[in-house]
């Protein structure tokens, strides 16, 4: 993605299917598939992750924040919910 000034920062979440155990592997896969934009977290069982993605829209932010997190082929995920950044 070409980083551009008249681009904003969008932030969302995405919860990924909790068969999706957390490991190196899956944080490695992430990061290689471009999510290093984004905050992996666990909790009860649950992983998440924040993106802070830049792109000229919150639809193109979430559209390629999805693409790559199926780049990195690590199981079923749902935006959980996803909001403009001030």
């Amino acid at each position: 993605m070409t980083k551009n000034t008249a681009e904003c920062k969008h932030e969302f979440t995405f919860i990924l299917d909790s068969r999706t155990a957390h490991s190196e592997t899956v944080e490695d896969a992430l990061f290689e598939a471009d999510c290093d934009d984004s905050i992996l977290s666990f909790q009860d069982g649950i992983m998440s992750m924040v993106f802070c993605r830049s792109a000229a829209s919150l639809e193109d932010a979430v559209a390629s924040a999805i693409h790559d997190v199926k780049k990195a082929n690590i199981g079923n995920f749902y935006v959980s919910k996803a909001r403009i950044r001030p």
